[in-house]
């Protein structure tokens, strides 16, 4: 047997092993973001735990490991703290506040995302206490041109009525569940492009949860349709947001998609 024909059958014999221990080998499984289940996958606090106090009247802003996401601590008055983990999820607490926010997602600064993208939710969480006399467990962000505050209520300690969601628009069905969608407008108040007015969007759940998935895009659709314009994402959250009272929230399963991934 020539020097060529060895050559020949040694490559021959190498793919054929290749090929036999690739196939020993477990398949990599791609696990879509839509099957995600709250409800059964274990998640729970996950990675360094750090705890954070924040400033009175200040918003404090910080990164969340390498997920891409920032967490969010601003209250007004009271002690109040927020406790995150390195994959996103959070624990949230405050005592006599009179407006207080807890959250993790996505917070802009010059990374503005088109609202054209596909947006999606995934949480977990409990909670304990009061909200005082208004209180969203929400997704929560705010748009830049236009500026619009937005809410996607999924729960809450006591649930808002049309005092404080102001002008009732209409009912839509997202993720099997009936929303009633409000605006609301505010004048000269402090916002993430200082002292100004603007709409606050409403959607807001007719029965509250604790764990699910929140198409968020769907939700910004049918609110165009309903003539309520947003603008580019500038924060997009799972938030708490109480007016008052003490109490705690924990969010052991946390997830927020941009497309990206």
């Amino acid at each position: 047997m020539n020097k060529r024909i060895v050559l020949i059958v040694l490559a021959a014999l190498t793919l054929l092993a290749a090929g036999c221990n690739k196939k020993d080998q477990p398949a990599k499984v791609s696990v879509s973001v839509k099957d995600r289940d709250p409800a059964k996958d274990e998640m729970g606090h996950q990675g360094a735990e750090k705890k954070m106090f924040g400033q009175n009247n200040n918003s404090t802003i910080f990164s969340i490991g390498n997920t891409g996401w920032k967490g969010l601590l601003w209250y007004q008055g009271g002690n109040n703290s927020m406790t995150y983990y390195g994959n996103g999820t959070f624990k949230a607490a405050w005592n006599g506040t009179n407006n207080f926010i807890a959250g993790v997602g996505y917070y802009g600064g010059d990374d503005l995302r088109s609202n054209n993208m596909q947006y999606d939710c995934y949480f977990r969480h409990s909670k304990t206490g009061s909200g005082g006399g208004y209180n969203y467990i929400s997704v929560y962000g705010w748009t830049l041109n236009p500026l619009v505050e937005f809410y996607i209520v999924e729960d809450w300690f006591s649930k808002p009525g049309p005092n404080l969601l102001g002008q009732k628009k209409g009912t839509i069905t997202i993720d099997g569940a009936s929303y009633d969608v409000y605006q609301n407008m505010r004048y000269n108040v402090p916002s993430i492009d200082g002292e100004k007015t603007f709409p606050q969007f409403f959607s807001v759940r007719s029965s509250s949860r604790q764990s699910g998935h929140v198409d968020i895009s769907a939700h910004f659709k049918q609110w165009e349709s309903l003539g309520m314009k947003i603008g580019n994402i500038f924060q997009l959250m799972f938030a708490v947001e109480t007016g008052g009272g003490s109490g705690t929230l924990d969010c052991d399963y946390f997830y927020l998609s941009d497309g990206k991934f």
